[in-house]
């Protein structure tokens, strides 16, 4: 009962192909949705089921610099803020909450992330 609502998400993306990817990605920090090839700067993925891919630059620390995220209906895109600024860690081992990719909340409904070698840019 409890692995319903995943079983329907999986079977989503199993059955969905992917939109059209752009033809050009957005280099501004945050959120970055595409609809119909045009950007919308957004806070959060308001989807129900994710494919994420992650970039991680180990000689600058552990924390994400771009993320790319699919849905069965559009693509989105995530840069670091520390990137454009090109910040510098003080401390490398210390991780900040807003270093990392924000997600949302959908008001305590259930979601499907799946991540793409994310262990392996951590």
């Amino acid at each position: 009962k409890q692995l319903v609502k995943y079983c329907v998400f999986i079977q989503q993306l199993l059955n969905c192909g992917l939109p059209q990817m752009p033809s050009s990605w957005v280099y501004e920090p945050g959120w970055t949705k595409y609809e119909f090839g045009r950007p919308i700067s957004i806070p959060y993925p308001d989807e129900d089921v994710m494919i994420l891919d992650v970039e991680v630059c180990l000689q600058e620390g552990h924390t994400p610099v771009l993320a790319t995220l699919s849905s069965p209906t559009h693509w989105y895109s995530w840069v670091s803020e520390r990137l454009l600024n090109e910040q510098e860690y003080v401390d490398r081992s210390k991780v900040m909450i807003n270093e990392l990719i924000p997600l949302g909340m959908r008001g305590g409904s259930e979601r499907l992330v799946v991540g793409h070698h994310v262990s392996y840019d951590r």
